[in-house]
């Protein structure tokens, strides 16, 4: 604690993001030194749009969190381009080549948003990559069909709560959830998943308190497992990795 964080700025190639303690007269010298070095765009204080996520700083009844959406690029996932009469058929049946890249195009549209903020679907994109690779049927399409629909539908919004018992970094809980899903994939793979938390003194306790989401994924597990209790120890083993890590 030799240092006293008085202001930061994170860039992310045009988008630049920045917080700051507007009492501190050193602060205000670097941000007039930045204002000074570039020529900026449009500035949005408290709500504005970084690396395609929409961020907003919340305040009510003495709660303040950070809110993180895509509702705006989630409206804008087109519909899956293969005739629904097609889906409507037999869904044994193998797809053609154009829609084979259909799917590919749309599921590449869904990762996006799995991976940044609907973390629900992470699971059943990762999935269904490799059914689309694997099986190649129409019914992969009509699942992906209908998880453009359900996310359009009922995107999630994550919020980052203010976590008023950490009053130093080694107040900060980090708790990672790691499970398997067993022989859930082609071929007879099981599944793995992962949620990493950060929280304060409260998990260290024991006790219940607020959880902020920082990471999640889905995989493959490495090797096959032969009972869930295999799956569950690779998990694990990756779920304390991960933690530590964070």
């Amino acid at each position: 604690d030799q240092f006293e964080t008085i202001g930061f700025v994170g860039g992310h190639v045009d988008d630049f993001n920045r917080a700051r303690n507007l009492e501190c007269e050193e602060w205000l010298k670097v941000r007039q030194e930045i204002d000074k070095a570039y020529k900026w765009g449009t500035v949005k204080t408290q709500e504005y749009r970084h690396t395609g996520l929409d961020l907003q700083v919340c305040e009510r009844q003495g709660q303040r969190w950070v809110q993180l959406s895509q509702d705006f690029y989630v409206e804008t996932i087109p519909d899956l381009a293969i005739d629904d009469h097609r889906l409507r058929g037999d869904l044994q049946q193998e797809m053609s080549p154009a829609e084979m890249a259909a799917c590919r195009a749309s599921l590449g549209a869904l990762q996006w948003v799995a991976t940044q903020t609907q973390l629900q679907i992470c699971a059943r994109v990762n999935l269904l990559l490799t059914e689309l690779t694997v099986l190649k049927t129409l019914q992969v399409a009509k699942e992906i069909r209908d998880l453009i629909i359900e996310v359009r539908r009922e995107p999630t919004t994550l919020r980052m709560w203010r976590l008023d018992d950490v009053e130093h970094w080694q107040d900060t809980t980090v708790v990672t959830l790691a499970d398997q899903a067993h022989a859930n994939r082609p071929k007879g793979d099981s599944a793995g998943g992962l949620l990493t938390c950060l929280g304060g003194k409260a998990q260290n306790k024991g006790e219940p308190g607020k959880l902020n989401v920082v990471a999640w994924r889905t995989w493959r597990l490495r090797r096959k497992a032969i009972s869930t209790n295999d799956g569950e120890i690779q998990c694990i083993l990756e779920g304390e990795d991960h933690n530590y890590r964070t």
